[in-house]
Order: structure tokens, then sequence, then C-alpha cells
């Protein structure tokens, strides 16, 4: 839009005019801007509400239609060292357990290390060998061992790593100097064995690094080699084949990449000397001149004997390790530890003796004996016909301790009230909603209103209306129908025809539309001074309570899992409209795009007819000049 300028022959406040012509139509856009705002409160207060419903529906609602929130039972035991819990399904009665062994891990704790040693010392500072013969072996009952070969970069930190990969808990403490490594799980099946031993493959594992031309290596290139000696080994010793290849390939490339870095330096070193000046270098000569030398037949051949000297060597270092034998070297004792090894027998797993000040607690299962059963298991807690024990203490071993269980009245109890409350904030909520004063001459406040009024006066102003936006909402009220209809229904039991009334769940005063009070429940001021029917039925005739409240909130669960069925206009999961809603915001949208389309059309045609006016009027005024010089007059007065 370019620069406007009005009124200047007219003397017209041109502005004002076109603004008052405008307001009219503005106002049709201000009453579209005014139903998307609505629109999307009640989209909020939708969404809230629905999160409020399916709550209900997936909780309390949910337990209620199931048998075993009416059965619960209650285990007590005669000693705090055995807690025991129930289920529904446990016999009632009185029971005995004796606890014949706690369930243990395996604990193994070094000697204390000097106070120099942190998680970056090399083994090798501590006095292990650096020549390949020493592998740590890290093995947990039922795993794959893992292997650590030493070398002149493993650290502390790498024998930490191994254990953790064999499925160990294990960390140094910088505090006690100590390694602490344990198993995860209790019992046997959690035993682990750590034993370093020499390895009668390290000859052939030399000739490999010979092979390469190690020494000549540089120190990251021979970190390198021995990182995937070190997987070979494993790979290996676990038939890891494709591992295997990736280790030998990445060592092979190595030392072919020596004799191809040579032939390059060489290459250009005699490119170089045989130039005149610097400015005769050019770097596309001395590529295809190093191309060339690689291609050359005496290159090729020394890299073809490279390939194969090494290929060889790891053919018999791959022999020797599958045919090589480990004797223990006594050299876990440069980390305050010693070889340690077991064998399992009765749940127990027997290790051999520590003498080098390492600390080891044994992994065994735990057992009990129940109502004269024996149990036994790799933890201290037992499920068995529907209770489930657990072991605190090791007071409890060799005791005999009393179980007894009971029908938990006061937890089922609690799982309808629990429901009722839950029950009764949503239907407040939804009651207050749906009956919600009238909004009626309040609309969606303008920027110049709410500039005129304080924050509370605003916030009181927009919750009036959205207070208002879902009353009389069907949506609304059939869900109200549907909740209200389905727990005053009645159902038949043993041929007698029962309510929730029935039980002393009955709803109160009309004025509270619907609201459901337990009788005889103290918190409840309306039921409060009633007769506790729930209490006495769930006493005396669990079994009939439990039939009625399952298939009444049972049916009541079904209505609402079909009222949230996905249709064409709401989304699975949803109780209320939000397709249908979201189409009618497009609709507004698109509306309002069109109106302001319309709306700055129309204040352009109107500046466009007073410019027009201002024109005719210009050349009427100029007209009279002329025609008033040649009479000789002046159109001034």
């Amino acid at each position: 839009m370019g620069i406007r300028t009005t009124g200047l022959v007219s003397n017209l406040d041109t502005e004002s005019i076109i603004k008052e012509l405008m307001s009219v139509q503005t106002s049709k856009k201000t009453k579209i801007e005014n139903n998307i705002t609505k629109l999307e409160w009640k989209q909020e207060k939708w969404k809230d509400l629905n999160e409020k419903i399916y709550a209900l529906y997936t909780d309390s609602l949910a337990k209620m239609r199931l048998q075993s929130t009416y059965l619960a039972k209650n285990a007590t035991s005669s000693d705090d060292a055995l807690s025991v819990s129930a289920s529904s399904t446990a016999a009632e009665g009185a029971h005995t357990v004796k606890v014949s062994q706690m369930a243990s891990s395996q604990y193994l704790t070094s000697a204390a290390l000097d106070s120099s040693v942190t998680s970056s010392t090399l083994l090798s500072d501590l006095g292990f060998s650096t020549d390949g013969s020493a592998v740590i072996t890290f093995k947990k009952e039922g795993e794959d061992a893992v292997s650590l070969t030493v070398d002149s970069d493993t650290t502390v930190y790498d024998f930490i790593t191994a254990a953790k990969d064999a499925g160990l808990n294990a960390s140094y403490d910088t505090s006690n100097y100590r390694l602490f490594i344990s198993s995860k799980t209790s019992g046997t099946d959690g035993a682990f064995s750590i034993t370093s031993n020499t390895s009668t493959s390290v000859a052939e594992r030399t000739a490999v690094k010979t092979a390469v031309g190690f020494d000549s290596l540089s120190s990251a290139s021979q970190a390198t080699v021995n990182e995937q000696l070190n997987a070979y080994r494993d790979a290996i010793v676990s038939g890891d084949s494709a591992a295997e290849l990736t280790a030998q390939t990445a060592i092979e490339d190595i030392a072919l990449k020596t004799i191809t870095d040579r032939v390059s330096d060489e290459t250009e070193a005699t490119y170089r000397a045989g130039l005149a000046s610097d400015s005769d270098f050019s770097q596309t000569e001395l590529d295809q001149l190093i191309e060339d030398a690689l291609a050359s037949q005496s290159v090729t051949d020394e890299l073809d004997a490279k390939a194969l000297s090494v290929s060889n060597a790891f053919s018999n270092y791959a022999t020797a390790i599958e045919n090589e034998t480990l004797s223990s070297d006594g050299s876990l004792t440069n980390l305050g530890l010693e070889n340690v090894t077991y064998s399992i027998a009765n749940g127990t797993a027997t290790y051999n003796a520590m003498t080098s000040g390492a600390t080891l607690v044994g992994a065994a299962n735990g057992g009990i004996v129940y109502n004269g059963v024996s149990l036994t298991g790799s933890s201290n807690t037992y499920t068995v016909n529907g209770l489930t024990f657990t072991v605190n203490s090791q007071a409890a071993v060799g005791e005999t301790i009393s179980i007894n269980v009971s029908k938990d009245i006061d937890t089922a109890y609690q799982s309808v009230k629990d429901f009722v409350t839950q029950y009764n904030e949503l239907l407040q909520e939804m009651n207050d909603l749906y009956y919600a004063d009238s909004a009626s001459g309040y609309d969606v406040l303008t920027d110049d209103e709410k500039e005129q009024m304080t924050d509370d006066q605003i916030d009181k102003w927009e919750t009036k209306i959205k207070d208002s936006l879902l009353r009389n909402d069907s949506t609304l009220g059939s869900l109200l129908s549907t909740m209200k209809t389905g727990l005053s229904s009645m159902t038949t039991v043993n041929g007698t025809q029962y309510a929730l009334a029935n039980f002393g769940i009955a709803t109160g005063d009309y004025s509270e539309k619907g609201l459901l009070h337990i009788y005889g429940d103290e918190e409840d001021s309306y039921g409060a001074d009633f007769t506790d029917k729930l209490k006495t039925a769930l006493e005396n005739d669990p079994d009939t309570v439990m039939s009625v409240l399952t298939q009444i909130t049972g049916n009541l669960y079904s209505a609402m899992t079909e009222k949230m069925s996905s249709s064409s206009i709401s989304s699975a999961l949803t109780f209320y409209n939000d397709k249908q809603l979201d189409s009618q915001k497009d609709n507004y949208e698109e509306q309002l795009a069109d109106m302001e389309d319309r709306l700055t059309a129309l204040e352009d045609r109107y500046y466009e007819q007073f410019t027009a006016m201002e024109t005719a009027m210009a050349n009427i005024t100029s007209t009279q000049s002329t025609l008033a010089s040649m009479m000789g007059t002046s159109t001034s007065s």
C-alpha cells in the first residue's frame, strides 16, 4: 500500500471518515476472532476434562470391575525378620515358614593398593607383564567368559571395564584404594571367577607384531595394534568370526600403510629435488607420480608379500589360541587380588581360600520351608500359594515363623471409597460446567478494553466466559447421563435384584445432582449418621458384594469404552468431539482470512473514492481559477 495523501482540497478528515465507515465491517472481523478465542478456550476446557474422565476410567473404575479388588487378603508375620504380603488368591488361615538359609551375592574386595594408584594407572607399572602373555579372565556363572590381555597400554580402568563387560559390578575406590567387584544378583546364578594366567600363544602374538613392523610404528599405531590383537584373541575364544576378521583387517591395513606411506614420501622427495624452484610445484603432477609408483610391479610385489606375511602370522596365532593352555601366573596379586575359582553344590558356591589380603563373600541360594515344603531360590523373596515372603535379616535363619492370612475388609472398603471420591470430584466438576450460569453479555475483551481494566478484573471477566462454555453442552450432558444412569442401575445375583444402595452407596439430596455417599463413612458429613451397610456386607457376604459391584461398574466401564471410541467427529480415547472442534476452528480461520482480504479491499476502495473526489474538486478549482483569470476577476472572495 502506497502513501495516502487525502483532504488537501476538501479539508475533510478523510482518515476519520474512512475509519468510521470501516468500523461496522471491522466488527464482523472481531466477532470471528472472538469465536476463535472462545473455541480455543472450549478446546482447552474439554482437554482438561477429558484427562480427568479418562483417569477415572483407567484408575478406580477399572479397579472396581475386577473381582480381586473385593477379595483382598491381609497377611501378618510373627517376626519382623520375615515380611509377608498376600494376593487375593492366598488361602486364609495359619501358615508356618522356617528359614533355612539366606540368599547372598558374591563380593570380592582387594587388599589396599598404594595411594598413588588411580584408574588410569598402567598394569605394567603394577608389575604385570606386557608381552601379551598375561590374560585375565572373568567368568560369570552361565555366561560367556570375557578376557583381558595385558599389554603396555592396559590400565586399571580397562580391568574394571572388562569385569563390567562380564556382567559384574566393578569399581575402584580412590579413598580406600581398593577394588570392589560383585555380582549383580544374589544366589549361585551370580557366582563368578577371576583368573590370571600365562598364555602359551604369546610367541605367535609377537610374530604378528614382527610381521607388521611394530617397533617402527608410531605410538598411536602401536596402541591400535595392541588393541586389535586383544580383540582378535577374544573373537577367537568366543567364536565371533566377524569380529576376528575386523581385527585382522585393521592390523593388516596398518602394515600395508607403512609401505604406501614410505613410497609416497620417497616419490615426493625425489619430485621436489628435481624442481628448479618451488613455483614449479604441481600437486596434480605429484599425485600422478605417487599413483604410478604405487602401481609399479616392485611396490605391488612388496605389498603382496607383506599381506601374505601378516596373514600367515595371524593363521599361526589363531591356531595357537585355539590350542593354547593357560597356567596360573599369580599376577592378580599386583591388584591386591588372587585367582578366584568356585564349585557349586547344594545351592552354595565353594571357593578357593584367599591368602593375599583380598576379602571374598561367597554366593549362595536361599531356602525356606513353607508348611513343610522346602523351597529354594536365588533371592530372598519367595512367592507361593498367593503369598510373597521376604527374608529381611539373618535373624530369621533357623526360626519357625507364624503367618496368618485373613480377609482384608479395610482394603476392599477403601477401594470402594477411593472410587466414590474420584467419581464425586469429577461429577461435581461436570455438573458445575453443564449447569453453569449464562455468560450472556460477556464478550471476549479487546486490547483497548483490557487497557481500562486491572489484571484481576480481566481474569474474573474471562473466567465467567470460560466457566459457561460447556453450559448445556449436548456431549457433556450425554456423558453425565451415562455415568449417573450406569451407577443407579440394578443387576441380578442369584435371583435377587441389587443396586448400589443395597450396600449403603447412594445419592443424597437432589440438589447434589447425583453425587454418591457411603453410609457410615465418618468422613462423609451426609452419610456419617447412617448404618454402615458396606462393611457389614463385605464381612458377611463378600461374594455378593463382589458380584453386584463388578457387574454395575463393569457395565459403566463398557459404556464409557463405547463413548470414547473413534468416529468421524472424535478421536479414540476421547470423550468429546475433538475432530469436530478442530474442523470448526479451521472454518473460522478461513472466514477470518477471507474477511481480512475483504476489509483490505474495501478500505482501498474508500481511499480510491475519496482520492477521486479530491482530484475532481482540484480540477473544478483549477477551472474556476482559469475562467476568473480570463474575465479579469479573482476567485477569492
